[in-house]
């Protein structure tokens, strides 16, 4: 009964939030609010459907490796490891996670660009398989900082890498993406890599 309560007045006061806010950001119109909220360089996109950009092709293997970092992180707190977890408490999570994410981000801006890499990865071939690359980056960071569940992140690994067909994308993808660890681990957990 109370937690029932709780859920419509939770229920209720998220809705007077939105509608609130919805009221006082958006009184001059849905396109000119967008703007206002994203900046200058707002523009509308065509409506439609249309190929998705480079950029967004792998999306779904970041929010894959996002999970499994997310899972790893859930187990570590049971601990599966005799000697008890191995990134224990917030800031030691936090650190985990920007370790992966920051080499996830510097595969995938190593084939498309735009950005400053993190850790000074050069540039690759724009035909590099970005899903491998994703895929390597995070397993081996994973792995590196969650070494009681290798064999899970290995399994996770050789799943994604059997769905790539072979050849040279694939294996400048693996590269690209064990480089991304590497460089990540070095960087920031401030000991060499092996």
């Amino acid at each position: 009964m109370a937690a029932r309560l709780y859920c419509r007045i939770m229920a209720t006061t998220v809705a007077v939030f939105v509608f609130n806010l919805s009221t006082s950001v958006w009184p001059q119109g849905f396109l000119r609010a967008h703007r206002d909220a994203w900046g200058l360089r707002y523009k509308a996109g065509p409506r439609g459907s249309q190929a998705p950009r480079r950029e967004y092709i792998g999306l779904a293997a970041v929010r894959r490796w996002n999970e499994i970092a997310l899972n790893a992180n859930a187990l570590d707190h049971v601990p599966v490891a005799p000697d008890g977890p191995e990134q224990l408490g917030p800031v030691r999570t936090a650190r985990a996670f920007a370790i992966v994410h920051i080499a996830i981000f510097d595969a995938v801006n190593a084939i498309v660009g735009g950005y400053k890499s993190y850790t000074g990865l050069s540039a690759a071939r724009k035909d590099a398989s970005m899903e491998a690359a994703i895929a390597q980056a995070a397993h081996d960071t994973l792995v590196e900082l969650f070494p009681s569940q290798t064999d899970s992140f290995d399994a996770r690994l050789a799943e994604d890498l059997s769905k790539i067909h072979n050849g040279r994308a694939k294996k400048q993808g693996i590269d690209i993406g064990r480089q991304a660890a590497t460089a990540g681990r070095r960087g920031l957990t401030g000991r060499r890599a092996g």
